[in-house]
Order: structure tokens, then sequence, then C-alpha cells
């Protein structure tokens, strides 16, 4: 990475691709400097979304850059016909490691939820909202996710490979579950598609209602959040340190890692093939 920095800038190619992203990591100054910044397109393109429909679309565009929210997808053999690749999703939005996280009554569990809302009004606050807002937010994705976790799997009912595989139609799954947009989705993404495999059906016929049972506001603001979380290790040093604060107490990390080391990982992670 030190020796592809040389090159960084100079005609496209390997090497300046690997050491311009890695100098992109490394120059704090650079990232100190804009703060924020980075993140505010998109929140205001989430604040202006409308309705259901809107926001699906939204989704839909942001999947094309890998960026996309509330679906998860990947494709890979079809488990009971390895002749053929097949789009297979599964339950997702939860940020919290699992549905007992938002269940449970111990005080281990209750202590996670509160590290969640604790980080989520961080980071709020950092990004712009007012203490009150930031509060209510914070609240609001956790009340959004403990609706959400209630059509999730446990991880051991996620053991079984049989009740994982549920093939369907494209015709089938846009008939149960409308709301979802399903083949504006593949359009978007222009991917043809016959079928699908559905690997837990409960979290998408839950979203299919919830999409309609729970106000606008209350996806946009888990949109919101979701996006600022998923970034936050790559801002500035007050979210990197509310980030690390948040992970810890699940991690049990003592200290943070070298950055030159996570930009090595991230570089080869990001520019791999």
């Amino acid at each position: 990475m030190e020796d592809a920095l040389k090159t960084s800038g100079a005609k496209d190619g390997f090497e300046q691709k690997g050491g311009d992203y890695y100098q992109s990591g490394m120059d704090t100054i650079a990232i100190e400097k804009v703060g924020a910044e980075p993140l505010k397109a998109k929140l205001a393109k989430i604040d202006a979304i409308k309705d259901t429909k809107e926001m699906m679309n939204f989704l839909a565009e942001e999947n094309v850059k890998g960026e996309g929210d509330l679906l998860a997808m990947y494709v890979a053999g079809d488990e009971k016909n390895s002749t053929q690749n097949i789009a297979s999703f599964y339950q997702t939005a939860l940020t919290l490691p699992e549905k007992g996280y938002y269940t449970r009554a111990d005080s281990a569990t209750a202590a996670a939820r509160t590290a969640l809302t604790s980080y989520a009004e961080k980071l709020f606050t950092l990004t712009g909202s007012d203490a009150a807002t930031a509060a209510k937010n914070a609240k609001t994705v956790l009340a959004l996710e403990t609706e959400i976790a209630k059509s999730h799997r446990t991880p051991a009912e996620q053991r079984d490979p049989q009740k994982n595989y549920n093939k369907m139609s494209l015709a089938v799954l846009d008939a149960q579950r409308p709301n979802i947009g399903w083949s504006n989705f593949f359009s978007k993404m222009n991917v043809k598609v016959d079928s699908v495999n559905i690997g837990q059906p409960g979290y998408y016929t839950a979203l299919n209602q919830l999409l309609i049972s729970q106000p606008v506001d209350a996806w946009k603001t888990k949109l919101k959040f979701d996006y600022i979380f998923s970034n936050a290790g790559l801002l500035s040093k007050n979210f990197r340190d509310a980030a690390f604060a948040y992970n810890q107490k699940f991690s049990g990390q003592k200290k943070e890692s070298d950055r030159w080391k996570k930009m090595v990982s991230r570089t080869n992670n990001a520019l791999v093939e």
C-alpha cells in the first residue's frame, strides 16, 4: 500500500486505484475537515421521500450500488438444482445481533438495547439533530426494530436448511407481498428472474405489512440511522469513537486497530479482484 501511494493520482491502473483508495482512508486531515458532510446528500434524499412506494423505489435504486436496506439478497447455486444460480433473500433490518436482544428481559440484553438507543441518539446528534429530536429518533429506531424482530427466526431455527429453502415464482411473490415492489426491484437491478428463494419468508411477510402499518416517517428515521450507522467508522473521529464504544460492548475489543491495518483490510476487501 505504501508503494502504491507513489502512483496515486497517476493514469488509471491497478496500483493507482489501490494507492488512491488507501490514501483516501489515511488522509485524516481531510476526513476531519468534512465531518458529516459526505452523508448529507443521501440523508436529504431520504427526507424527501413522501410515501412507501417512493421509499421502496429509492431502496431498489440503492441496491444497484450495493447500498440497499430492508432487502437482503445474494446469488448462489440453487440448493435443489445445482445447474442453476438463484437469487436468495434472507431476513435483515436488525441492528442488534439477533431477535432475542429485542425480547429478553435479562440485564445484559436490556443493557444492549440501551446501548443501541444511546448510540443512535449520538449519531443523530452528530449529523445535526437537536437533542430532543435525536432522542425521539433513537426510540423510533428501537421500536420499529422490535416489531421487525418478531418476524425473525432465531439462530437455532436458521440451522435447518429445509426451512431455509422456499422457492417461489416472482408472480407469486408479487401477489403475496405487493408492498415490497419485487418486479420494480429486479427491474432497477436489471436482473431477470423467474423464481427466487426466500430463506425466511416470515420476515418478508411481516415487512410487507409493516410498510403500510408503520408511519413512513418512522421508516425514514430507520433508513437514516442505518445509513449513518453503516458509515460511521469511515467518518471523523467523533463518529469513529462513538462507533468503537458501541461495538466494544459486543466485541470486547480493548483498543482500536491501527488505522493503516484497517485501511489495508478495507482496500483488500474493496479492490480484491
